[in-house]
C-alpha cells in the first residue's frame, strides 16, 4: 500500500489531473451556485419573460426567474449531451485528448468570461453564450475519465506496478472536495462584496458587481488554472501510443513466462 501511494502521488501526469479536476469541479460548482443569483437579480425580468414567451413557457412575469433559470440549465444540459456524442471521441482520436482538452477548456474560460459583458435585458445573449460555453466543455466530459485512465497506465509504465485504486479515488477526491468548496467560495465572494441575503429583491451596485464577477471573471480565471495544468500533463497522443504498446509487450512476455513456469 505504501509503494502504491508513492508511486501514485510521485507521478506528473497524477498530480497535473488532481489540479484540472480540483480547478474544474470548484469552478463548476461556483459557477452554477452564481447563476442563480445572476438570474434573480442581475437579469431584468421583464426582458427574461418577454424571451420565454417566445418559447411559450411562461404564464406571468413572477415565474420569470424560476422558468427561465431551469429552462438555461436544461439548454446547456441538451447542449452538451449533443457535444459529448458528436465530438468528444471524433476530436480525441484526431487530435489526442490533451490537446482538445486544452482547446476546448480555452474556449470555455472565454465564453465564461464573456457573461460579465451583458447587459441586464441582453437575454437572447445568455442564452448564446451559454450554448457556446456548453458546446466547448462538451468534449471534456468524457475525456477527463479516459485521461484518468492514462494515468493509470502511466503509472504502472514508470513503476512495473499498477495502483488503479488510489489513482481514481485521488482525484475522485479532488473531484468532491472542489465541488463542496465551490458553492461555498461563491457565497463568500457576493458577500464580500455586500450582498443582502433574505427576501431582498434589489441588491446594491456592489452587490451586484460581486454577483457578476463570480458569474464569468472568477470562474473563466479559475478554467485558466486547468488549462495550465494541462500543459504540466505529459501524455500526449504519440507518448501514449507509445506507452500501450510497451505495456501490451510487457504483458504478452508475462503471459508467456508465466505460461513456460507452468509447464
Amino acid at each position: 500500500m505504501k509503494d502504491d501511494i508513492k508511486s501514485t502521488i510521485s507521478d506528473i501526469p497524477w498530480s497535473a489531473l488532481f489540479l484540472l479536476t480540483f480547478a474544474l469541479f470548484i469552478t463548476l460548482a461556483m459557477w452554477s451556485s452564481a447563476m442563480s443569483f445572476y438570474f434573480q437579480y442581475n437579469v431584468d425580468q421583464k426582458s427574461l419573460y418577454d424571451f420565454l414567451c417566445m418559447f411559450k413557457l411562461v404564464d406571468s412575469i413572477e415565474d420569470s426567474y424560476a422558468v427561465g433559470f431551469s429552462f438555461f440549465n436544461v439548454v446547456a444540459a441538451i447542449v452538451q449531451f449533443i457535444g459529448v456524442i458528436t465530438l468528444s471521441r471524433f476530436l480525441a482520436n484526431k487530435y489526442g485528448k490533451k490537446k482538445v482538452f486544452i482547446v476546448c477548456l480555452t474556449l470555455t474560460a472565454f465564453f465564461t468570461f464573456l457573461f460579465y459583458l451583458p447587459s441586464p435585458t441582453d437575454v437572447g445573449l445568455l442564452f448564446v453564450l451559454n450554448i457556446l460555453k456548453s458546446l466547448s466543455y462538451a468534449p471534456t466530459i468524457p475525456l477527463l475519465w479516459a485521461m484518468i485512465a492514462d494515468v493509470a497506465d502511466h503509472i504502472e509504465y514508470e513503476n512495473y506496478r499498477r495502483a488503479t485504486g488510489f489513482c481514481f479515488s485521488g482525484i475522485t477526491a479532488a473531484l468532491k472536495v472542489g465541488m463542496g468548496l465551490g458553492g461555498a467560495v461563491a457565497g463568500v465572494i457576493i458577500s464580500a462584496f455586500g450582498y443582502q441575503p433574505g427576501s431582498v429583491s434589489i441588491q446594491n451596485e456592489s452587490a451586484m458587481e460581486g454577483i457578476r464577477l463570480v458569474s464569468s471573471i472568477v470562474p473563466a480565471l479559475l478554467f485558466c488554472v486547468g488549462v495550465a495544468a494541462l500543459y504540466l500533463y505529459p501524455i500526449t497522443k504519440e507518448y501514449n501510443e507509445n506507452m500501450q504498446a510497451e505495456l501490451a509487450a510487457r504483458r504478452r512476455n508475462a503471459g508467456k513466462e508465466e505460461l513456460d513456469e507452468n509447464f
